[in-house]
């Protein structure tokens, strides 16, 4: 099967998809590598802790819309 025609905004979707579970992969890494054992000075533990949940949201939301928004242009 060929396909010869397809919906800008089907690749759209497929390619945020994609780029939000790649973000996800990102940030479960950089939530990974956030956390060094407690942190330097006061506060540097919750710094870390604060910073790996965020990747953990902000990433795949980021690399989703992105994918999208690139993805979705005409060419």
């Amino acid at each position: 099967m060929i396909v010869r025609r397809l919906s800008p905004l089907s690749f759209a979707k497929v390619s945020g998809i994609v780029y939000a579970i790649l973000g996800m992969i990102a940030g479960v890494m950089f939530a990974l590598f956030s956390h060094d054992g407690g942190g330097r000075g006061p506060g540097g533990a919750f710094f870390n802790a604060v910073f790996g949940v965020g990747a953990l949201v902000f990433m795949p939301i980021a690399y989703g819309v992105m994918g999208f928004v690139l993805s979705s242009g005409k060419r």
